[in-house]
């Protein structure tokens, strides 16, 4: 148990590999006009429902 709990404490010192660059992280797009920020997110299999904007 302790080498289990050694071992993934130690995988958050490690750096990204290039290929898990961005991976679980939704695609956001921010533009600003002259009345507000427009804020874009891909977030796939996220019900309606559950999105609020504060």
């Amino acid at each position: 148990m302790r080498r289990e709990m050694e071992n993934a404490f130690r995988a958050f010192n490690q750096p990204p590999s290039s290929a898990n660059i961005g991976a679980g992280v939704p695609a956001i797009s921010v533009a600003e006009t002259n009345e507000a920020f427009e804020v874009t997110a891909e977030l796939p299999g996220v019900d309606e429902k559950d999105k609020r904007c504060i």
